[in-house]
């Protein structure tokens, strides 16, 4: 998946989360998953920029 593509996935579940918080809180089960599968986009993007930096090295 190209670094693009990915940001845009992720500022699309931001903007999702963001919603899904203000209708059940913080602490619902579907807001925690939903936390949970972004936080599993950010590390994903955290790993290919740091491959792509160790790469151009």
């Amino acid at each position: 998946m190209n670094l693009s593509k990915l940001n845009n996935r992720i500022e699309a579940k931001k903007k999702e989360l963001i919603y899904l918080v203000e209708r059940y809180g913080f602490t619902h089960d579907k807001v925690i998953s939903f936390s949970q599968e972004l936080d599993r986009l950010l590390n994903l993007l955290i790993k290919l920029k740091t491959k792509k930096k160790r790469c151009s090295l």
